[in-house]
Parts: C-alpha cells; sequence; structure tokens
C-alpha cells in the first residue's frame, strides 16, 4: 500500500510538472503572438474568456437547486453576459468587418462594458454568500442584468448616450471608468476575504488568486497607449491566467475534487472491506463456521479436487454426510453440457484470481439427477493455499424467465417514453428558436429601414409606412414578451413557485369584458365574436389576471385557427355548484388523433416551422395548468373543418370578506390583449 501510494505521488508530481511546461509554453506563445498577430491573439484571448465564463454559467444552472446560497447563481449569471460581451468586443474591430460602423471606440466601450458587468458579479454574488435570497428577487435580479446588458448593446452600437471611450488615444472617461472597475475588484476581494470561513479553501484561493489577477490586469490595461504596447500584452495574458484560475475555483473543483473525494472514500471502503477479509481468513474456526451456517451451499475445491463443503450443499445434491462428497471431483456434480465452459471459469479463476459473478448452471446430485442453480466461481486464499470458493443458488427458471421478460418489457416502455419526451423537446427548441428569431429579425430589419438616411422631408404615405413599421415593431416585442411570460410561468409552476391571487369577482362580468376587449382584433381578421351567458352575475373566488390569461388564450387560438367571415362564440353557464365557460370557433378544426395530446406540453397540431400560424406549442399546456390550480377541469370538442370547443369548469368558491379585499392589477386589459394576440397578424398588415 505504501509502494503504491508512493507511486501515485510520483505520477502526480509528473503530471503537474507537464501541465505548468504546457502554461508557460502557451503563455510564451501569447506574448510573442501579440507582436505578430495581433487578431489571433486577441480573438483567442476573449474566445477563451468567454468559454469560461459560458462554462461558469451551465455549471450555476446546474448546481442552483442543490446551494445553500445564491453564490453560484448569482455568478453564473453574471458571467453569462460578460462572457457575450466579451464575444462582441473580439468581433467589434473595424477590420474585421462584422459590425457595421464599427470603430475602435467601440472596441473600447465593450471592453469597459464587460469588465464593469464582471466586477458588479462579483460584489453582488460575494454579499450572497451569507444567505439566499427569494425567487422572486433572484428573478428580478435577472431582468435587471437583462435589461442592462441590452441598454449596453444599443448604446454602444447605435445611440451612444455615453461619452467617448477611445478618441486617438484614451479618454477621460475611459480612465476613470478603469478605476472605478478597480475600485469595485478590490472591495470585492475585501467581501471575500471576510467570507472565508463561509466557502472550500480551495475555492477561495482560487477566487482571491483570480480577483487579484484582474486587478493587475486592469492596472496594466489602464496605462497602454497602443495595442501594440506591451501592456497591452500583459494585461491580456493576465486576463487570461484570472479566468482560468476562476475556471479552476469554480468548475474543476466544483466537479472533480467531489470526484475525488468519491474515489477516496471507496478506496477507503476497499481497504476496509479487506482488512476484516483478512481478519476473517486468519481465523479458520470463524471462516468455517460462517460457510458453514450460510443459507446458500459453498464449495471450496483446489485443482478440481472438494477440501471444503457446507451443509446447505451436501442436502441440495442429496448427501446424507458432508464427508461423502470430500475429496471427490468437483466435476462429479455438474452436468456435462456445461463442463467445458466452467473448466475455463475455473482456470481463469485459479490462474488469474478472478471472480466470476453469478450465472445458471446445472448440476447433478448423488443419484445423477440435474438440478438447477445458479453459481459464482471466487478466487480465496483458504488455509494460506490459494483456491476456488463456488456459490451455489437455487432458483426457478420459468420464473426467472419471466422476471427477465417483464423487466425488459418495462425498460422498453421507459425506452420509448424518453425517445418521444426527447423528440418533443428537440422540436420544441426548434420552435423556441424559430418564435425567437423571427420577431428579432423583423425588428432589427424595421430598425435598419427606420435607420436610413432621409434628405427630403417624407410624403405622408411615407410616414404612414413608418407608423406601421413601428407597430410591426411593437407587435413583435408583444410577441416575445408573451413567448418570455409563458416559458417563466412553466417554470414557475415546475419549480412550485406559481401561486394563485385568489379574490371574489364576477365571472360573467370578466368574462364579457374580455370578450369586448378583443372585438377590434377580431374585425380586424374579419372574425366576428358573440358573448352570451345564461345569468347576469356569478361572485366567486377566481385570481381574474390568470383567468383573462387562460380567456385570450383560448381566444387567441380560436381567431388563430378562423377564417375571414368565421365566428366566435364565448359562453357562460351557471351550475350552481360550478361555472361553465367555453369559447367555440368555426374554424378548420382538430383532428381526432390530436385531441388526446392537444393540452401536453410542446405540442403542437402542425410542427412545420412553414405552417401558417405562428405559436411555440406552450400556450393549451399553461391553459390546462391554470384550470387545473383553480380546482377546475378543461376539455375539447372538435370537428375537421367545421370547427373546435373548448370548454373548462371552475368550482363556486366565496372567501370571507377579509380575505375578499380588492384585486391588485398588474397589467392593463389592452396590454394583455396586445401581447396573447401578438403573434396574429391583422389584415392590414
Amino acid at each position: 500500500m505504501e509502494l503504491g501510494q508512493s507511486l501515485s505521488k510520483n505520477n502526480n508530481k509528473d503530471e503537474n510538472d507537464y501541465r505548468l511546461i504546457i502554461y508557460v509554453f502557451v503563455i510564451t506563445w501569447l506574448y510573442f503572438l501579440h507582436f505578430n498577430n495581433f487578431y489571433m491573439f486577441h480573438s483567442f484571448i476573449e474566445i477563451f474568456s468567454a468559454v469560461i465564463c459560458f462554462g461558469i454559467f451551465m455549471f450555476s444552472l446546474n448546481t442552483y437547486k442543490f446551494s445553500k446560497n445564491d453564490f453560484f447563481a448569482f455568478l453564473g449569471y453574471g458571467y453569462l453576459f460578460v462572457g457575450m460581451l466579451d464575444i462582441l468586443h473580439a468581433f467589434s474591430y473595424e477590420s474585421m468587418g462584422i459590425f457595421p460602423g464599427a470603430s475602435a471606440d467601440m472596441v473600447v466601450r465593450f471592453w469597459v462594458a464587460a469588465r464593469l458587468f464582471e466586477a458588479a458579479t462579483l460584489l453582488m454574488s460575494s454579499l450572497f454568500l451569507y444567505n439566499k435570497i427569494s425567487h422572486e428577487k433572484l428573478n428580478m435580479v435577472q431582468i435587471i442584468y437583462f435589461t442592462a446588458f441590452v441598454f449596453s448593446v444599443l448604446d454602444i452600437m447605435y445611440f451612444n448616450f455615453l461619452p467617448d471611450s477611445w478618441d486617438n488615444g484614451k479618454t477621460e472617461f475611459k480612465l476613470v471608468m478603469e478605476y472605478f472597475i478597480t475600485t469595485v475588484l478590490i472591495i470585492s476581494l475585501f467581501h471575500f476575504f471576510k467570507a472565508r470561513k463561509s466557502i472550500d479553501s480551495n475555492l477561495f484561493f482560487y477566487l482571491e488568486l483570480s480577483m487579484v489577477l484582474k486587478i493587475i490586469s486592469e492596472i496594466l490595461i489602464s496605462l497602454y497607449s497602443f495595442n501594440t504596447d506591451i501592456m497591452f500584452s500583459l494585461g491580456h495574458i493576465i486576463k487570461v491566467v484570472s479566468f482560468f484560475l476562476m475556471y479552476k475555483g469554480i468548475v474543476e473543483n466544483g466537479l472533480q475534487r467531489p470526484y475525488e473525494k468519491l474515489i477516496h472514500n471507496l478506496d477507503m471502503e476497499e481497504n476496509y472491506r479487506k482488512h476484516i477479509e483478512d481478519a476473517i481468513l486468519k481465523n479458520e474456526k470463524c471462516y468455517d463456521l460462517i460457510i458453514d451456517r450460510s443459507g446458500d451451499g459453498i464449495v471450496i475445491h483446489k485443482n478440481n479436487k472438494i477440501i471444503y463443503a457446507n451443509s446447505t450443499f451436501a442436502l441440495n445434491i442429496g448427501a446424507e454426510e458432508i464427508s461423502s462428497i470430500m475429496g471427490r471431483n468437483i466435476w462429479d456434480f455438474i452436468h456435462y453440457d456445461k463442463t467445458e465452459m466452467t473448466k475455463d471459469h475455473f482456470m481463469n479463476i485459479e490462474n488469474n484470481h478472478l471472480n466470476f459473478p453469478f450465472e445458471e448452471i446445472k448440476l447433478l446430485n448423488i443419484q445423477g439427477v440435474e438440478v438447477g442453480a445458479e453459481c459464482s466461481f471466487n478466487y480465496i486464499m483458504y488455509r494460506g493455499e490459494p483456491a476456488v470458493m463456488t456459490i451455489f443458488r437455487g432458483f426457478s427458471s420459468q420464473e426467472r424467465i419471466i422476471s427477465l421478460k417483464n423487466d425488459i418489457a418495462e425498460g422498453e416502455k421507459k425506452l420509448e417514453q424518453s425517445n418521444e419526451y426527447n423528440m418533443l423537446m428537440t422540436e420544441f427548441f426548434t420552435n423556441i428558436s424559430h418564435e425567437l428569431k423571427t420577431p428579432l429579425n423583423i425588428i432589427l430589419g424595421t430598425i435598419q429601414l427606420l435607420e436610413m438616411p432621409v434628405k427630403e422631408k417624407l410624403p405622408d404615405s411615407c410616414e404612414y409606412r413608418k407608423s406601421r413599421y413601428l407597430k410591426i415593431m411593437k407587435q413583435n416585442t408583444f410577441r416575445l414578451i408573451r413567448l418570455i411570460n409563458n416559458l417563466i410561468d412553466i417554470s414557475k409552476y415546475d419549480s412550485k413557485y406559481l401561486k394563485l391571487d385568489m379574490h371574489n369577482h364576477d365571472i360573467v362580468k370578466i368574462a364579457e369584458d374580455i370578450s369586448v376587449s378583443v372585438s377590434e382584433n377580431f374585425k380586424s381578421k374579419g372574425v366576428k365574436i358573440i358573448f352570451d351567458t345564461d345569468t347576469e352575475e356569478k361572485v366567486m373566488a377566481v385570481d381574474e389576471d390568470k383567468l383573462e390569461r387562460i380567456l385570450l388564450n383560448l381566444l387567441s387560438n380560436a381567431v388563430k385557427f378562423t377564417n375571414n367571415g368565421g365566428e366566435i362564440m364565448v359562453n357562460v353557464e351557471d351550475h350552481e355548484d360550478f361555472v361553465r365557460i367555453s369559447v367555440k370557433d368555426t374554424g378548420i378544426g382538430i383532428p381526432k388523433d390530436k385531441l388526446d395530446a392537444i393540452f401536453d406540453r410542446f405540442c403542437q397540431v402542425d410542427r412545420s416551422l412553414t405552417r401558417n400560424r405562428e405559436g411555440s406549442g406552450i400556450g393549451l399546456s399553461l391553459v390546462k395548468t391554470l384550470v387545473e390550480m383553480h380546482g377546475g377541469k378543461i376539455m375539447v370538442n372538435s370537428t375537421v373543418g367545421e370547427g373546435s370547443e373548448f370548454i373548462f369548469d371552475l368550482p363556486v368558491i366565496v372567501l370571507d370578506e377579509k380575505e375578499a379585499s380588492d384585486a391588485i392589477f398588474y397589467d392593463s386589459k389592452i396590454d394583455k390583449i396586445n401581447i396573447e394576440f401578438s403573434d396574429i397578424y391583422s389584415l392590414e398588415y
């Protein structure tokens, strides 16, 4: 054991020396690369840093649920945007020809933005070492990050609200920002030092060293005059080293060390087991007693001769006395059609000190009758000499076959379900990428049209087109908001954070108001909406916001699949114990084979990206979730070519007066309608 530990230490030392040589070589190569090919040097630095940022984000995403604080969650989310800004910084050089209007000032501004995001992330994440914030506050932080990122990119590329950072040299604003970033990093360094007892020692060491190098890098970057300066080269190389140390501390330390600790624990258990086995083997009486009391048949044989057998084995083969089988050849009790295979097993066991798991074999008892059994073969030391211990375990072949068939059938069923779910997930993400890219492309194209230089006053027709383009931008913005809202609500529901805000409301009025509010949208599509009810008022406890989402989603689906000249009917029925609301259209209908899966998550009747109607495949799933959260149920009736009817029932519950306080309104109905109908284009478009 001591020899093995010594060899392991030597191997680790050699491996560390090899790594050190590689690190020195890479750093030296980068230094000389800077003076020979600046763009390759700079691109390598920034892409390497961005990859580490994305790795930190993926690590935090997969470990957040197990964390006792929000350190990794905040750090990962912040470094996601740091990585994206570094990518933009790397490819914003004018000579690379990627971004129109690129300039030296754009390059420097992206650098400053990335470093500001990084400094703020390190400072805030150091504060979360002490506690865990609420899920809502964490969502708010994520929204702030996203908003700041979008503002920064738009300002750098288009608006230029902030002062220039480069004008034939560093501007005063750039220097002030570098000093500010350095100050924030120093404060973060101090916070991490204060929290050193709250985190792993290795993680603390790598984070502290990484931040020290980041501070040095910022100071060097603030001193350079041109990108060919040695200060520029050293600053970027030190930046790479700091990111690598961050990777070592967070990703590698968070994954590799627990694995090594697990292996170490397993080795300790294995050594302890061997120690116990050695102790048992040295005690012959204890060893024989354990074997004899075993419920399995055990035979120890050397050179094919039985030197020990327990009473269970003797009983199973019909021997009256154990002594009658001692010294006999083990092959006397093994069926001939298994003999050759078993001889090979025994030869390998004795020569190579191997163990073989249980497998089916046929034995012969004293009378020569076959006996079914399972057996395993194990190399052991018996009374100081090598031998083979064979353990025989009785079994029923038919029961085992049935069990195996059941296991195979169950495995195939689970595999099929897994494949179906993976296929749904693949189609969903493909569709989501389409749903995200389409409005973004429309918005970008519209912005480019609006940015085109105009030398003369535009005629009224052009002003109308300009107004129309702005409407298109607004509609596609609402479309993105709708998709994000649905994804957030599904995530909240899966993590059990989605809650209802129940208050007493007139459900008839809510349904009627929604129907009236969407009538203008329906007119633009050439569709008529009809509202009907058998009661004028029905006060019951509902979440008004969620109920409006349900109705708007169903109405959006209805008008989406109803052609010009069609009708949509909204009906409210009072059944005393429950209220039934139906949304019926005269649209294209749903095939019967799709009705059972229409409320499944990611399900779409038409999944092709060239379909005429837009959608992500999660709207009806969310509707079903919200209805069931109210204690209700939803169903659908449909005939292809005639239309569809979605019906949902809500139980009538009335809250006490204290509970029935005024509801909190989060959005205007106009915005809700615009969001839910954002993927429906009117005839004027």
